[in-house]
């Protein structure tokens, strides 16, 4: 239910004679209208969002959008859950609860088609019907799982690290059914520390992925694995083998035939068609809290040296790059503007994608003013949190709900 607006409040303030009966309907309407869970804002000249709900306390995740409704991370009466929520008016469209969410990694990436929504857990996969809100099915595997989940039609693919067999494990999954199959494993050595993340599907039914491993004082690299079913059937140096365990850990970024690596301080382009590496560009820090983002031309890399890059997507070589800060959010484009929330100072970044130029540092309004990773950004809205609410408004209304600090570099 929405809250009532100041002038149907005075409506009913103003019957003449009302009956025992007409004040309880009256006050019943007023504390649905408090304890609702999102917040409609009525009076447009004020300093608020379109809408706001709390945010969950025990786990987060970035804003997922599906359709007209947003998916957050928030709080249904007393416990944390999941809500489908109109991105425009603030109405909910189901909540989902389970504790099995307890502890979902903020910076995970769920799978989301026009049907499901898989959320990936430690050792969990949950699917949940993106029409009603109930659970299609959930899975519990021996083994902990890589927070990062892709998948392509009707599958999807995770890799679990089994500590015990020491192999990394790649698993197929129905997204209807759940039913899954192994598809590869890659074993590592008993006293080695090893990662490969969830394969990302590319067009022609082959998987991407990469391997690292690192045992101490021991010389090893990182590879970028391609997959066919359940075969290998490529394999190159992302990085040379080294003391440091320094490798590919992250997803790779695709586009067609190509893809984009982050290994170290190295941004590394390679041609999946060719089995050619394109360019390779270093940067003074690699990415941590961030994840590669594109647009036409560029891919953005928003690096811990607190510096967002552009670096053209043909040649490699740096466009522009922009003051940011330490451990940012991901990237988020829109047209022709970048939104990089900073994880040391809780600000908020907004850039001209184009130029690099800074157009401002905004805080929050909202009460508390540092804003928080997960944020979102799409054509018309944006979402945001203080680690308390979420809070959804219009772009048009970006100054009632943002002013700019002032930051020197």
């Amino acid at each position: 239910m929405q809250p009532l607006a100041n002038s149907d409040i005075t409506a009913f303030a103003n019957r003449t004679a009302p009956s025992s009966g007409a004040v309880w309907f009256c006050l019943t309407l007023l504390l649905l209208s408090t304890f609702s869970g999102c917040q409609n804002i009525h009076d447009p000249n004020a300093p608020y969002p379109n809408w706001q709900i709390p945010k969950a306390h025990r786990f987060s995740f970035y804003p997922l959008y599906s359709g007209k409704d947003i998916l957050l991370a928030a709080r249904c009466g007393n416990r944390d859950c999941i809500k489908s929520i109109n991105t425009y008016d603030g109405t909910t469209n189901w909540e989902f609860a389970d504790r099995s969410l307890h502890g979902l990694f903020y910076n995970a990436i769920p799978f989301l088609n026009d049907q499901y929504v898989v959320f990936p857990n430690g050792k969990e996969l949950l699917c949940i019907d993106l029409k009603t809100g109930q659970l299609q099915w959930s899975k519990r595997m021996p083994w902990d799982g890589d927070d990062r989940v892709f998948g392509v039609k009707n599958r999807i693919y995770r890799a679990y690290n089994s500590n015990a067999k020491h192999k990394m494990l790649i698993y197929e999954f129905e997204i209807e059914t759940g039913n899954s199959r192994l598809l590869f494993e890659r074993p590592y050595e008993a006293k080695a520390l090893a990662i490969m993340r969830s394969p990302v599907p590319i067009n022609n039914g082959q998987l991407l992925t990469a391997f690292t491993s690192f045992i101490p004082s021991t010389k090893q690299g990182s590879s970028l694995y391609l997959l066919s079913d359940s075969v290998k059937v490529y394999s190159h140096e992302l990085y040379p083998p080294n003391k440091n365990g320094i490798g590919a850990t992250k997803a790779p970024l695709v586009e067609g035939n190509t893809s984009f690596w982050i290994a170290g301080r190295f941004i590394i382009c390679f041609d999946l068609a060719q089995k050619a590496e394109l360019w390779r560009t270093e940067l003074p820090q690699g990415l941590l809290t961030s994840r590669l983002a594109k647009n036409k031309d560029n891919i953005f890399a928003a690096a811990e040296d607190e510096w967002l890059y552009a670096i053209n997507k043909s040649s490699g070589k740096i466009a522009w790059k922009c003051k940011i800060a330490g451990t940012p959010s991901r990237a988020h484009i829109v047209q022709d503007t970048l939104f990089v929330v900073g994880g040391a100072d809780k600000a908020l970044y907004k850039i001209n994608a184009q130029t690099g130029t800074l157009i401002g540092v905004y805080r929050s309004r909202l009460g508390p003013p540092l804003i928080e990773r997960e944020a979102s950004f799409n054509r018309k809205t944006a979402t945001i949190s203080d680690g308390e609410f979420w809070y959804t408004f219009k772009l048009s209304e970006w100054d009632k709900v943002l002013e700019q600090a002032k930051k020197a570099f």
